[in-house]
């Protein structure tokens, strides 16, 4: 039997790579991190505060509008890789914690727009 672990976190994504959100005052960056790592930790606790002990293979799926470059993409999740990670393993997400980290994007419609993490277990 293999554990698996979801917790959905609803929101749209935005480049802080490309176009305005390069050029965005770093107020503004922060201020969008904040609120992903507050929407971040509201899904976990209306998830029940499931908890993962040791390493896991641990997916973010991006619901998205259109497909994105892979850097775009993982900068957009770093509030929500460092808060889920955090929150669900009690862990930091550094070279050094055991996990393994993949990057995943489905296109949409705007009302399904958000990211899906996923744990499981190392293979």
């Amino acid at each position: 039997m293999s554990l698996t672990l979801t917790l959905f976190v609803p929101g749209q994504l935005r480049s802080r790579l490309n176009g305005s959100g390069s050029r965005a005052h770093w107020s503004r960056i922060l201020a969008e991190s904040a609120r992903w790592r507050t929407a971040t930790t509201a899904a976990w606790l209306l998830a029940d505060k499931p908890t993962w002990t040791g390493p896991g293979a641990i997916r973010f799926t991006a619901y998205v509008g259109r497909l994105w470059d892979d850097d775009n993409l993982a900068a957009a999740l770093k509030a929500i890789r460092d808060t889920s990670v955090r929150r669900i393993c009690g862990t930091d997400d550094g070279p050094r914690c055991g996990h393994r980290f993949v990057y995943k994007q489905e296109v949409r419609p705007p009302t399904e727009r958000g990211v899906l993490v996923t744990i499981e277990p190392l293979a």
